[in-house]
């Protein structure tokens, strides 16, 4: 367009006026204001508030020292603390704690519920792959490996849920780490164990071979000594009055 033939508008940008046309108003309106006026609407009037709980814990090995400003302490794991630290994450954000929130906690009904605004809604007919990455959007778990600390956060629609869904995801995954030491603990026992029947069995064939290496001339002497008496018509008898 002409600048002499076009409508036109001013924006004022404290530097001085920029002439606009009619498309540039409609591409500006709907690029810019239309897209700022809906978030408006949507963040200001529409969208449910969200609350967010937050927990701070270590993986701690059995040896080590205790961290009294931590909220949840994690102990008696043996092995590598970064390593155990792994595994605790990967299973705080793994497809079986979802489904142990969703059979016990009401995960779905939660989040899925019809005060939530559409933009935000769970769908309860939503597919595995759809509701474990929901998951993911609300549940989050940060390694620190310079402190060893491990950050859980739980977003949902209400603080009592919150609160509710991380207190189960760190039950559950105390329930792991004491399983996995429990078992460490059995595998050392049965390794100790094995180690001292064998141990056993090599110092009984040890004492064996001692007893027949001290025993056994001996006992053949007096053999041959009582049979040396009765040829000669002694009784042990005799020699014992």
């Amino acid at each position: 367009c002409t600048f002499h033939t076009m409508k036109k508008s001013t924006l004022q940008d404290g530097a001085g006026s920029i002439l606009l046309c009619g498309p540039a108003i409609a591409l500006y309106t709907a690029f810019f204001v239309l897209p700022t006026l809906l978030a408006t609407v949507y963040y200001g009037l529409l969208v449910t508030p969200q609350y967010e709980s937050l927990s701070s814990f270590t993986v701690q090995a059995a040896d080590g020292a205790a961290a009294p400003s931590l909220e949840l302490l994690f102990a008696s794991v043996p092995g590598n603390a970064g390593r155990d630290a792994q595994l605790v994450k990967e299973h705080a954000t793994s497809r079986d704690m979802l489904d142990h929130l969703v059979r016990e906690q009401a995960f779905v009904e939660h989040y899925s519920g019809s005060s939530v605004d559409f933009l935000s809604r769970l769908d309860p007919d939503a597919g595995t792959e759809e509701l474990y990455d929901y998951y993911l959007e609300q549940v989050s778990v940060d390694y620190d490996s310079a402190s060893g600390l491990l950050r859980l956060s739980v977003r949902a629609f209400d603080s009592d849920a919150a609160t509710r869904f991380s207190q189960a995801i760190l039950d559950k995954s105390e329930e792991m780490v004491n399983a996995l030491a429990s078992r460490a603990r059995n595998d050392r026992i049965s390794l100790a164990r094995t180690e001292l029947e064998r141990a056993e069995g090599r110092l009984g064939a040890a004492g064996s071979d001692w007893q027949r290496v001290i025993f056994t001339p001996g006992r053949r002497v007096f053999e041959s000594l009582g049979a040396a008496l009765r040829d000669a018509g002694i009784d042990n008898g005799d020699l014992a009055g």
